[in-house]
């Protein structure tokens, strides 16, 4: 109950000003993949430079202990043999964390299911994963690049799924990117999973919109980008979902109702809050306004591990003012469309 209204607090104020540190941070902890997805550059980044170790990791999260979300993510974080430490750290540090959230590939599943068997031990308040997907087996296993991947997705969700019913705190669900070369199969994606997990329903799936990123997907003009022909297939997915009152129910419609204006605008419906309430940490410890803005502001190991000083430095400032401005790259990616809905009530 301490850690939700440390976020609402947090929240709240997110709504009035620039937070003295972002409550919402993303973090990057490996680019090493084992998939070789069309959509996405991850995988082909050369490697030359070293990932942060254990070790930083955990000067950066001992020295960094207000977050209410942490986001990880990748690569594939379950390349990382030490993932189940690096959750550890994140846990052990940071006492008032509500929400503690990764993707995955689901290729590898057993280790998968292991690592995260173990994870629960240190009773994260809340654990959300997603495990993506991309299409019917043929076409998902095109996009990814593997020729077992799509069986695979399926074993590991639901490896996760028995998991997550002795576990409460752990939810799981599908993510599907929408993007051109895809979007016409959601529900041939749906159906195709209902037919191996017949318990499977809309609720389960997560939708978010493809994006580029220089700096992070490295996929500048390969052409995914979500174009507005995708809105009618959203908009019919969504409407077999259940209502229902639950904040992250309430969320994620906002998010899809104003997918629309973003499609048709191809401008983000309201000021955005990187940098101001989130930032994005890469595996060498770059700091960026997002996932998606190629604006680095610095590296955490030039500012003695404290993001408070890199947040309120004059190039973050600056950044952060561009963003607020809109003079930015204007996605609307979950990851940072949403702490950007929270910190917005007065324009829903």
């Amino acid at each position: 109950m301490k850690s939700l209204l440390y976020l609402a607090n947090n929240i709240i104020r997110s709504n009035f000003s620039r937070m003295n540190y972002p409550f919402k941070l993303t973090f990057i902890v490996t680019n090493q993949c084992n998939l070789r997805c069309k959509m996405c550059n991850i995988w082909n980044k050369n490697g030359s430079e070293p990932e942060l170790t254990t070790e930083e990791i955990e000067r950066i999260f001992k020295r960094n202990n207000f977050f209410s979300w942490v986001n990880i993510s990748g690569g594939e974080i379950f390349l990382r043999p030490d993932i189940v430490d690096i959750i550890k750290i994140v846990l052990a540090t940071n006492k008032k964390l509500y929400l503690l959230d990764f993707p995955t590939n689901g290729f590898m599943t057993d280790t998968i299911l292991q690592s995260v068997s173990r994870m629960l031990k240190y009773r994260p308040e809340r654990l959300m994963i997603t495990v993506s997907l991309d299409g019917p087996l043929d076409l998902h296993n095109e996009l990814r690049g593997r020729r077992e991947s799509w069986q695979r997705v399926i074993e590991t969700f639901a490896g996760l799924r028995k998991l997550g019913e002795r576990n409460k705190n752990m939810q799981v669900y599908f993510g599907f990117t929408i993007m051109p070369q895809n979007m016409q199969t959601l529900n041939d994606a749906f159906l195709a999973v209902k037919s191996r997990i017949p318990q499977i329903t809309h609720d389960d799936f997560h939708i978010n919109i493809a994006h580029d990123s220089e700096h992070y997907y490295e996929n500048k003009d390969k052409g995914f980008c979500a174009e507005s022909e995708a809105l009618e297939y959203l908009s019919d997915f969504v409407k077999h979902r259940r209502y229902s009152l639950h904040p992250t129910y309430v969320l994620e419609r906002k998010y899809q109702k104003l997918s629309r204006d973003y499609f048709l605008n191809k401008k983000i419906p309201m000021a955005c809050k990187a940098l101001s309430s989130s930032c994005f940490l890469d595996p060498y410890g770059n700091v960026f306004p997002c996932s998606i803005y190629d604006k680095k502001i610095g590296n955490l190991k030039e500012y003695d591990f404290d993001i408070k000083k890199l947040w309120n430095s004059e190039m973050a400032i600056k950044v952060q003012k561009e963003v607020e401005h809109g003079n930015c790259p204007q996605c609307w990616t979950p990851c940072e469309a949403y702490q950007t809905l929270l910190g917005n009530f007065r324009s829903w």
